[in-house]
């Protein structure tokens, strides 16, 4: 009791002083009625004189309740878990950071000792959509600006702390502690486990129920968010994501904790997430540096490299332990080239092989012992993209020198370029202009004089700048008279109601052929050929028409299939060095199927008027046209009409004239009427005829 009183008497005296001395610790820009609710012990920085007052009035009326001696700050222990875990936690005080005067709980499960909060510390700040896998970026879920006072002033930051990368969150711990190893996050979950807590575990949750304790105790796993590599925070509320200081391969160890999981995960994450950092007390943020790592800073991913050039391939390394630097380059193809460089070796001049242009390249570093099978100790990798050659470029792509032109024929020049800063692009043959072009096109056409029969011109396609060529390509081809040969073409391809194709060739040349042509007819739809002989047409004659041709199944053509047929004159160049189009006929081959009637107009009429009937498939394959319309009464048929039958433009109609002779025996009356092609009849349909 006397001790009570003489606390009470003592917080009376220092309240007194308070009132009359000004406290020249409080930094005038946050004493303000708004920063009330951020004054705590964790942030005496701000806190102004009234503040002071209610925290220290608060501090010794809680000692006095429990009977403790000023100066230590309660702490929630952990819970107790079948003894394991029963005191724990110790009466630890809170930790002021020295840099920025932020508070922090401070909380000892087993060995370690532990921030009871994620760290706050913020010297720069970025948007999400900036990062870097290399240079350390800080970050505060929600803020998009780059003010540190204004971040500092969200509930976000002072609720969940800061987001940092990996390079950040490295040396963001203040002195005297440090990011945790993935070693000293396994110590503290196998601490708080009670059944399987694997170490080496990758993607999985375990440990259980460690995840729930550090949710729940005051180490408090707050459910903060993070960032991703494409530039967006998230999982506000629903997890949390903790840095550890060990690498995997190119990325690094990472604990997570779910608002709804009493596990905790493991896994590696890329250096360029933001998650939070929880610091741990022990050696300092410098040696942590002692970490084997690599760390390419030539070229980038941002980098474009030319195919055919050297570069000197640069990274960095700290602690390394083996014996040898292996680097890993490969291209479109894979199967990385492997080249074994000393330890302490720090670049390498690399020539990009031609074949990677266009593509993307990967180069990968690591650090080996002395058997260069093991596994690595750091490693390191980039993606590049990789152009063509960026100087002004021109390929003629056509002709070729084995190729050889025939004068008073035309042809394409074609070529490829790029990098081109000229305006035009100008095509010659020898020292005559030929063409011009825009530096957008890559071919002109050209059609070979008559003078140049028994020449072999030298062909240039130049770019043109400022009077100069800043690109050029030439080839020499031969060129030689064009030869006076006969001029065929397929004049045209029928079909007949026995299922044969008759084609109709010509000779359009003034010389008798010495061979006889082939022709080559193809089912477009198969790719199945037959080639079969003719006679030689005299010049100005055609043959074959009704006369000549082939059965359509001896190209696989089958009943009721619509189809195309490809017929070609002279395909093995017997005759002519090269077919021309009008050696080459594709046509259509109706669908084989019977005929049908959609309807009449009119549907009933007078002899001598003109009757039209509509349906499908109505003409087959006979160049005559239909055959038959039947006529029935009673089911019974009583009579024909053959002609005139006249067949409309698509196919889809016929219009014929009722005969009077027809109806001389029978007279008016309800009839029905089919059509019959050489496919077969077609269905019935009803007409009346009317006097």
């Amino acid at each position: 009791m006397k001790q009570k009183i003489f606390v009470l008497l003592l917080a009376f005296f220092v309240i007194s002083c308070l009132f009359t001395f000004k406290i020249n610790t409080i930094d005038a820009e946050v004493i303000n009625n708004d920063q009330s609710g951020s004054c705590t012990i964790q942030s005496l920085r701000n806190c102004d004189r009234d503040g002071l007052i209610r925290i220290l009035i608060e501090l010794l009326l809680n000692f006095i309740e429990n009977n403790q001696q000023p100066g230590s700050v309660p702490v929630e222990p952990i819970d107790e878990q079948e003894n394991k875990q029963e005191d724990e936690t110790s009466g630890d005080s809170s930790f002021i950071d020295s840099r920025d005067g932020q508070g922090y709980s401070i909380v000892k499960i087993g060995n370690q000792t532990w921030m009871g909060e994620n760290l706050r510390y913020l010297p720069s700040v970025s948007g999400p959509g900036s990062g870097s896998k290399y240079s350390p970026f800080y970050y505060v879920n929600g803020y998009t600006g780059t003010n540190v006072l204004e971040a500092k002033k969200t509930y976000n930051y002072n609720e969940y702390g800061v987001l940092y990368n990996y390079s950040a969150a490295l040396t963001a711990c203040p002195s005297g502690w440090h990011l945790p190893s993935d070693q000293e996050w396994y110590e503290l979950e196998k601490h708080l486990s009670s059944g399987s807590c694997q170490y080496n575990r990758y993607g999985e949750w375990d440990c259980a129920p460690a995840g729930s304790i550090l949710k729940e105790s005051k180490f408090r796993a707050l459910m903060a968010a993070s960032r991703d590599p494409n530039g967006n925070f998230y999982n506000l509320g629903a997890n949390t994501s903790f840095w550890s200081s060990s690498r995997y391969l190119s990325d690094a160890l990472y604990r997570k904790i779910n608002i709804n999981e009493n596990r905790i995960y493991r896994d590696p994450a890329s250096l360029d997430y933001g998650f939070s950092v929880r610091c741990i007390k022990g050696y300092s943020n410098q040696d942590l540096i002692k970490v084997p790592s690599i760390n390419i800073i030539f070229p980038n991913p941002t980098d474009t490299l030319v195919a055919g050039k050297t570069y000197t391939i640069k990274w960095e390394s700290r602690n390394l332990t083996g014996n040898t630097i292996q680097l890993v380059t490969s291209g479109p193809n894979g199967g990385g080239v492997a080249t074994y460089l000393p330890i302490t070796a720090t670049s390498y001049n690399w020539t990009v092989p031609s074949d990677y242009a266009n593509n993307k390249a990967s180069i990968s570093i690591d650090s080996v012992g002395s058997n260069v099978n093991e596994a690595y100790e750091a490693y390191d990798t980039v993606v590049v993209n990789v152009i063509k050659d960026a100087s002004p470029y021109i390929n003629i792509i056509f002709p070729n020198p084995t190729d050889t032109l025939i004068a008073g024929e035309t042809y394409t020049i074609k070529w490829e370029s790029s990098n081109l800063t000229g305006d035009w692009i100008l095509v010659y043959a020898d020292i005559n202009l030929v063409a011009g072009a825009s530096t957008s096109e890559n071919q002109v056409l050209w059609t070979i004089p008559e003078s140049y029969a028994g020449k072999t011109p030298k062909i240039y396609v130049k770019s043109a700048k400022a009077g100069s060529a800043e690109a050029v390509d030439s080839v020499e081809v031969p060129i030689k008279a064009k030869e006076s040969l006969p001029d065929l073409g397929i004049k045209d391809v029928n079909y007949y109601a026995d299922y044969y194709i008759a084609v109709e060739y010509c000779n359009y040349g003034k010389e008798q052929l010495k061979v006889a042509p082939e022709i080559k007819a193809t089912n477009t739809k198969t790719g199945q050929t037959r080639i079969y002989a003719t006679s030689a047409p005299k010049p100005g004659e055609c043959l074959g028409a009704h006369n000549t041709g082939f059965q359509v199944s001896s190209i696989g053509l089958i009943y009721g299939e619509d189809a195309q047929v490809r017929v070609e004159i002279d395909p093995d160049n017997k005759i002519k060095e090269g077919n021309e189009d009008n050696n080459i006929l594709v046509k259509s081959i109706r669908a084989n199927e019977s005929p049908y009637i959609e309807r009449i107009n009119p549907s009933q009429g007078r002899p001598g008027e003109k009757v039209t009937i509509y349906g499908k498939y109505l003409f087959g394959y006979k160049p005559s046209g239909i055959m038959v319309i039947e006529w029935f009464r009673d089911g019974v048929s009583v009579g024909n009409t053959t002609s005139p039958i006249t067949e409309s433009s698509d196919g889809r109609s016929l219009e014929f004239t009722l005969s009077e002779i027809l109806f001389g025996n029978m007279g008016p009356g309800k009839y029905q009427i089919r059509v019959i092609n050489d496919i077969g009849p077609s269905n019935l349909l009803d007409f009346s005829v009317i006097e």
